[in-house]
């Protein structure tokens, strides 16, 4: 693909990095730029992730791995995955805050998203400073709010003192008073009083009042109690679903007035909350800009009308977005139409089931020089335009966790036409191979076929 001038526009000044940086001196990092400025988008998140993991593991940080961040974000906003783009410019963000990110060097989608991003990251953090300042101040208030300690006045004690004082004057003066030398004279005693009888009272003649009736106080009414409002139970993400394109089918002619696309979601077992789910119609020319077309509402079937741009061949592509930033988006598998006037003949197309089982396995596929296309662990089916006689199909192993097996089986192929290249195989049998993977990042498998004759 050439570069997409509407996405983007780069270049190392991006970042004001002179020819003699350290991020320029970063082989991978340099090819993952340019893969992206020449919108080899499933390649760049390749050479960028395995960059970014490499100046990890060697402890290299700042501006080198925020421009590896970066860049495989602008990748992935490519491939359509906003997600995975938020998360890398998010890394990127962190990696480098002062990162200068502007219209005159960028195109409004990849500005505005990570605008986005940056604006988020610095409301959370601005509420985790807040919330770290919360119990400093709680305590700070508490301390200012304790009254000060009771202490005891002495002024009861200074009464008491002069109270001793004043007695031990009243001593002295009576002792002043007997320094007579004539002994007091006793004097008769006096007669004692006889008590008076006291009379006793007769009984009134006024009524003795009636004391009031003594009421009850009545008791305050009992509150009625407010109901605990039952939560609304939070609908678990869709995780578990497939996606189908049922609309047109692989191989056929498009008219150049439009046709409809129709894709299909469909739950698998118990799986809830595939209800709030939009479609995203990627189309990607053989050569010129991909677009995407996305299409919201409950589903489960999504259609939109689609006009070429141009005519030739296309890939077409459905990838469900539940809204859950933690579930891997799944797409249906690609297919390829030929779009032209009505009554032409499209070229000879074959069809290519690959199914990659190895833990924690990632991988790329290529047919002929077709650019190679990215295959998680598990099952993927891919469609593309085969050539005239011999074809030929390179899939690289790009990380695992372990050994596994590596399946491929043909559609479109001249029977016994299959030849394996490289790799080692388990089984090879009419159109379909398999290869044993020793789980080694960099393995490589490849074999060859002709296309059927039409």
């Amino acid at each position: 693909m050439r570069t997409l001038a509407s996405l983007l526009i780069l270049g190392l000044v991006t970042f004001g990095a002179s020819p003699d940086s350290p991020a320029t001196q970063e082989p991978d990092l340099s090819l993952g730029i340019r893969q992206v400025e020449e919108g080899e988008f499933d390649q760049a998140v390749l050479t960028l992730d395995a960059a970014a993991r490499r100046l990890q593991e060697r402890g290299v940080s700042g501006e080198t791995l925020a421009r590896s961040h970066f860049y495989s974000g602008i990748a992935y906003l490519g491939l359509g995955m906003e997600s995975s783009a938020r998360d890398r410019f998010r890394k990127a963000w962190t990696e480098n805050r002062t990162l200068s990110v502007t219209a005159r060097e960028f195109a409004p989608n990849v500005v505005g998203l990570y605008g986005q991003v940056q604006q988020q990251a610095e409301a959370e953090e601005a509420a985790a400073r807040r919330v770290a300042q919360a119990p400093a101040a709680a305590r700070s208030t508490s301390a200012s709010s304790e009254p000060p300690a009771n202490k005891k006045s002495k002024k009861p004690v200074m009464l008491i003192l002069a109270g001793g004082v004043a007695a031990a004057g009243g001593g002295l003066a009576l002792a002043g008073g007997g320094g007579s030398s004539t002994p007091p004279t006793a004097s008769n005693p006096s007669p004692t009083p006889t008590p008076t009888p006291t009379p006793t009272p007769g009984p009134s003649s006024e009524p003795t009042p009636t004391p009031p009736p003594i009421t009850a106080p009545t008791p305050p009414p009992t509150p009625t109690p407010t109901p605990t409002p039952t939560p609304t139970p939070t609908p678990t993400p869709c995780t578990n679903y497939s996606v189908a394109l049922l609309e047109p089918s692989n191989g056929a002619n498009v008219p150049a007035s439009g046709v409809e696309i129709v894709c299909e979601l469909t739950a698998i077992g118990p799986a809830t909350g595939c209800g709030n789910t939009a479609m995203l119609f990627n189309l990607q020319p053989a050569a010129g800009v991909p677009s995407s077309i996305r299409v919201a509402g409950p589903g489960p079937r999504y259609s939109t009308k689609w006009t070429p741009s141009t005519g030739g061949s296309w890939r077409i592509q459905c990838c469900a977005d539940t809204g859950s930033p933690t579930t891997e988006r799944r797409c249906s598998p690609q297919i390829q139409v030929n779009v032209g006037p009505s009554g032409f003949e499209s070229p000879a197309a074959v069809t290519l089931d690959s199914q990659l089982e190895a833990p924690g396995a990632r991988g790329q596929v290529a047919l002929n020089d077709a650019s190679p296309l990215l295959q998680e662990a598990g099952r993927q089916w891919w469609a593309g335009e085969g050539a005239a006689r011999r074809n030929r199909v390179v899939a690289t192993l790009v990380e695992a966790q372990g050994p596994g097996v590596w399946r491929f089986s043909l559609g479109g192929a001249s029977p016994g036409s299959l030849r394996v290249e490289s790799g080692e195989v388990a089984l090879l049998a009419g159109d379909a191979v398999v290869f044993r993977l020793k789980g080694r990042a960099g393995e490589r498998v490849a074999f060859t076929f002709d296309a059927a004759k039409r």
